[in-house]
């Protein structure tokens, strides 16, 4: 068998390693370098209503003038109306007999976004005691006096050589 790369052309028969890809990875960590990735956003289009149905609309009208049929996924916020959205776009690209996998996987949530609200209500919580660190390490920065107390009076923080270095004590040495 033999494979040749898209981007310079090289051909390469199946290797004996790797299920026969290791020729195919060793070009791919060579080649790379060159590759000129691409970003391309295909329209913007402004919605008028925020409404499901509405953005389900505009998501199909969009689908039709870029004369794109198949869609494996849609990735979106979090909201309820893109959930309405989402359902209409799925009923109408079946019935386009277009659809791949009758649309299971249409709807995928932006994961950027829930990472996002997970470690602000994280934050939430231990909100007050990070506020009240932070008060104290500006109230001893502020003056050079209580500085100097502070380190004399201070008990040396961090591990025994023995131990391993937690995160936690190089970030309050470092304060």
């Amino acid at each position: 068998m033999e494979a040749s790369c898209k981007y310079c052309g090289m051909r390469y028969k199946r290797g004996t390693k790797r299920n026969g890809t290791s020729p195919l990875w060793a070009h791919i960590n060579r080649c790379h370098n060159d590759w000129k990735l691409q970003k391309t956003i295909l329209n913007f289009c402004p919605i008028s209503s925020h409404k499901g149905a509405d953005v389900g609309k505009e998501i199909e009208k969009c689908l039709l003038d870029l004369e794109l049929e198949k869609i494996f996924c849609i990735i979106v916020d979090n909201a309820s109306s893109d959930d309405i959205a989402i359902r209409y776009m799925r009923r109408k690209i079946n019935g386009w007999k277009t659809g791949v996998l009758k649309g299971w996987f249409h709807h995928m949530r932006c994961v950027a976004h829930i990472v996002n609200l997970v470690v602000s209500d994280g934050l939430k919580i231990v909100n007050e005691c990070i506020t009240r660190v932070r008060h104290v390490v500006r109230f001893i920065k502020q003056s050079s006096a209580r500085l100097l107390k502070f380190k004399k009076c201070r008990p040396p923080v961090g591990p025994t050589p023995d131990q391993e270095v937690p995160s936690a004590f190089l970030k309050l040495a470092s304060a």
